[in-house]
């Protein structure tokens, strides 16, 4: 179900900070993080809500412009509640955001889980935005048009974005059975990574929770994931890049080793830091965003400048094209290495 969150969502006013950083100097270690934004969210009511909030028997009876992400719940016309969120959030998000909510004011036993929860969480998985809502239930499994239900049992919680969800371990769990390999290991990645946020774990603290938890669907899939996920990893992206190299019979390059140089410390996204070879991932925003833009300028001359081979790769660099580049420049280095000794 396709509720009107996506089309009122669409004309939501976001306020946003103006970066302290605007108009310095662009600095070759700084980093683009996803910022927090405050945006302004429908507010939902359910029957007896409605005299309470203005609405009328009118707005109620379907006849009017009042939409229901779930029946017996409506999106008020005109009110609004502040919400914060990433900036990465976009209007599919924030109608699964929505329609959990609607949700969860019938039934506040229903933790979302699963999919829907990691979805929530941004982890990059396939999913369906416009497929059914997954929960788990403490007592007994949910049926009901528009909800997968799982369980009945007790979950580990905790209120995301105002959502009560099943904590970070538990969802990926809960997906651990239904991902591929490859989809595990860009999740691990995700969660250990800087791409929407700084690391929500290590490695090591997976590992962990894996041996502690009795064993459970896919506990030998996310083992097998793990010892080739990452610490420090940026984006999807750079996973990809790495899986790509690797496959390709490479030597595994090291994710964002620090180089020092003289007054400051640089984090290259992939690098063979013995052989100063240095190689960075430029997604949209490198092109797009001018500051951003100036940056990777200056980052690339202080490597080029201190003796490193350079290799950047964008969406659209073909991965043969990055396997030759990164062979050759392997090759270059380990010459000039020999002919050094």
């Amino acid at each position: 179900m396709h509720c009107r969150a996506v089309e009122l969502n669409r004309s939501i006013h976001r306020q946003q900070a103006t970066p302290d950083t605007q108009g310095s100097e662009p600095h070759p270690g700084q980093m683009r993080h996803d910022k927090e934004i405050l945006i302004r969210m429908p507010v939902l009511a359910r029957r007896q809500d409605a005299k309470r909030l203005g609405l009328s028997e009118y707005a109620l009876s379907g006849r009017g412009d009042t939409a229901q992400p779930f029946p017996g719940v409506y999106i008020h016309p005109s009110e609004t509640e502040p919400l914060r969120v990433p900036s990465w959030v976009d209007d599919h998000w924030l109608d699964i955001h929505t329609r959990v909510r609607a949700l969860q004011l019938q039934r506040p036993d229903a933790v979302v889980s699963h999919a829907t929860a990691a979805f929530l969480l941004g982890w990059p998985i396939p999913y369906v935005v416009r497929g059914p809502i997954d929960v788990t239930t403490p007592r007994s499994r949910m049926r009901r048009a528009g909800v997968r239900g799982h369980g009945p049992r007790d979950v580990a919680t905790a209120v995301h974005r105002g959502v009560m969800m099943a904590r970070q371990s538990e969802v990926l769990r809960g997906i651990s059975a239904s991902s591929t390999p490859r989809q595990l290991i860009t999740v691990l990645d995700t969660i250990c990574g800087r791409w929407h946020g700084p690391p929500a774990a290590h490695p090591d603290d997976i590992r962990k929770m894996i041996e502690d938890s009795p064993r459970f669907r896919g506990s030998e899939a996310l083992r097998t994931a793990l010892a080739s996920a990452r610490a420090g990893v940026d984006s999807p992206r750079e996973t990809d890049l790495r899986l790509l190299i690797v496959a390709a019979g490479l030597p595994e390059p090291v994710v964002a080793h620090p180089v020092r140089f003289d007054d400051e410390t640089l984090h290259p996204d992939l690098s063979y830091p013995e052989l100063r070879i240095a190689i960075e991932y430029e997604g949209e925003h490198h092109r797009t965003d001018p500051r951003q833009w100036d940056i990777d300028i200056v980052r690339e001359r202080v490597f080029r400048e201190a003796g490193w081979e350079y290799i950047r790769v964008t969406q659209s660099t073909r991965p043969e094209t990055i396997i030759r580049l990164i062979r050759s420049a392997l090759e270059r280095r380990r010459g000039t290495v020999s002919r050094a000794a």
